[in-house]
């Protein structure tokens, strides 16, 4: 296999987008822009234990400047902070959405029709949700963020006495079902519930059909989920230490699989090779849930999961958890220490949240993060996830965007340093 700057490199099936489908538009380049924003821990709120992360590292606050994708060149860095906070909070203002041009005589006369029609436009937005949202997830049912998506979209929908309708939009790691909620118009009536590969695919494929700075507006961020470093039980290496040294003694000797190329776990592997200075092969599988049933038969000893979906093979006795990529002990698995421990900077979640098209009204958006709020505090929802060893925590969309910030600076770095392509 070829490579650049003399490094070895794993090669990645892409995908392809498609043009607009009926109902869809082309959207104008646009930024969002990051709100200055304080920050504070709620008491008794449920700590997550972010600070591994580049975001948090980072700062968080930083105001008045126009959000576009960082430079994947520059490492993020500088003091710590709380990326989420629960105090009560006004609903934003709702922004003009017009040039910000000065008016004249001719604007004044032509601003007066545009004025007395406000109350009719901005109606929509009062009254919503009126008719049916649809929630595109583009993941198929039953994984990770389909399951905790219809947690929170179904108690939603009880909540607000409204119709909220799941539609699972899978393919190319994702970027289908974005793409189609990215061309979606902008009423409030379509929503994105996406994963980690949402900033993941950009540093893989330069030809994706949207642009998630352009044409996504992050709402909440819903869940955070560690990955686990998965083994058969016949697995001779029992610790994290002694699988890194049976890599050494075996340079590109050993498979280690995850639930797919481009997914969360695929980085978490490529962000262990790169921290243990080991060469390993890459097994993408369809899915946790194949690779889970190959790990639990042996026909692969290794892989990289998501908690949620191999906690209950693991308490059930059928794998063995070597370490998590959390950060600190879960309280589900006290016993399985955090790949952090050994390797510095390892700390890698699965998230997901949800998104709108740019352009949805400001008082819609503030109305579903209000919601979404309101349904991880409800208490049958929270145990729930608690069930799945889903963390979370109330935030808001500027938080939400901040943290997306880091997860693009961190694995655009990992693709670059991993010298991961596509084919």
């Amino acid at each position: 296999m070829g490579n650049r700057a003399g490094r070895p490199f794993t090669r990645l099936h892409g995908c392809a987008g498609g043009e607009p489908e009926a109902g869809e538009r082309a959207r104008p380049h646009r930024h969002l822009a990051a709100l200055p924003h304080p920050l504070g821990r709620a008491p008794g709120a449920m700590v997550l234990h972010l600070s591994g992360h580049p975001a948090v590292r980072a700062g968080w606050g930083e105001g008045g400047r126009r959000l576009r994708p960082p430079d994947p060149r520059v490492d993020s860095a500088g003091g710590g902070g709380d990326p989420f906070r629960n105090k009560n909070r006004r609903k934003p203002m709702i922004r003009s959405t017009m040039p910000g041009r000065g008016i004249g005589r001719r604007g004044l006369m032509l601003a007066a029709p545009a004025v007395l029609a406000a109350p009719a436009l901005a109606q929509p937005a009062a009254d919503w949700p009126n008719r049916t949202v649809r929630v595109i997830v583009p993941w198929p049912p039953g994984g990770g963020a389909d399951t905790v998506g219809r947690i929170l979209f179904n108690h939603i929908a009880e909540a607000m006495k409204a119709s909220f309708v799941i539609e699972n939009r899978p393919g190319a790691a994702g970027a289908v079902g974005a793409a189609a909620a990215a061309r979606a118009e902008p009423d409030g009536y379509t929503v994105l519930y996406d994963a980690t590969p949402e900033v993941i695919n950009p540093a893989l494929r330069s030809d994706l059909p949207f642009d998630l700075w352009r044409d996504l507006r992050p709402v909440f961020l819903a869940a955070v989920v560690p990955n686990l470093l998965i083994a058969t039980n016949a697995a001779p290496a029992r610790t994290l230490p002694e699988l890194i040294a049976a890599a050494k003694a075996t340079p590109g000797g050993l498979n280690i699989g995850s639930s797919g190329t481009g997914s969360a776990q695929h980085m978490a592997l490529e962000l262990f090779r790169l921290a243990a200075g080991i060469e390993v092969n890459h097994v993408p599988y369809r899915g946790g849930g194949p690779l889970a049933t190959d790990v639990i038969g042996g026909q692969i000893r290794y892989g990289f999961a998501n908690a949620s979906g191999a906690m209950t093979h693991v308490k059930g006795g059928l794998l063995r958890a070597i370490c998590h990529t959390g950060s600190g002990r879960l309280t589900s698995l006290p016993d399985v220490p955090p790949m952090s421990d050994t390797l510095p900077d390892t700390v890698a979640y699965e998230w997901n949240g949800a998104f709108v098209p740019t352009g949805t009204p400001d008082a819609v958006v503030a109305r579903l993060n209000e919601a979404m709020n309101a349904a991880i505090r409800a208490p049958a929802v929270a145990a729930r996830l608690a069930e799945l060893n889903v963390g979370t925590r109330p935030n808001t969309p500027e938080e939400f965007t901040t943290f997306l910030r880091g997860e693009w600076d961190k694995w655009h770095r990992v693709v670059r340093d991993g010298n991961i392509h596509v084919e």
